[in-house]
């Protein structure tokens, strides 16, 4: 009844591409591909129950360099899901990153099978956009 959390800290190598650091909020904890793959699909969707995600992050921000690109932020809530992605700077140097989805329903109509695939891909799109930090100008 209760929910199943997981709370870690992690150090993992940084991805760079010349003067910018690129970093994966949600360490690919996150749903990489979307489940629905059929182009249309005859019989109802059967989550056997309603499920929610939560994920949230806290990335210091790497020392000599700005963030320089982010996520947009993302609120969908409607009779089918919840789905919300927000990036906060929580100071200067620290930035929170939380993305919820929740599959409202247990069964979905067949009629409303493209719409929870698209549904899908929107959070497998959004909950692995990546931050981009770019090297601050020296000062002369």
């Amino acid at each position: 009844e209760k929910p199943f959390e997981l709370d870690f800290n992690v150090s993992i190598p940084i991805e760079t591409v010349e003067d910018k650091i690129i970093i994966s909020p949600f360490c690919n904890y996150t749903m990489t591909e979307n489940p629905l793959k059929q182009l249309v699909r005859n019989y109802p969707i059967d989550l056997i129950y309603g499920e929610s995600h939560t994920f949230r992050t806290t990335i210091a921000k790497p020392v000599g360099y700005t963030l320089f690109t982010k996520p947009e932020d993302v609120v969908i809530n409607n009779d089918n899901v919840k789905i919300t992605y927000a990036v906060n700077m929580q100071n200067k140097d620290e930035i929170i990153i939380t993305g919820v989805y929740e599959l409202k329903k247990d069964v979905y109509a067949s009629s409303e099978y493209l719409e929870i695939k698209s549904y899908f891909n929107r959070i497998v799109n959004k909950f692995n956009e990546k931050l981009v930090f770019i090297k601050d100008a020296v000062k002369i």
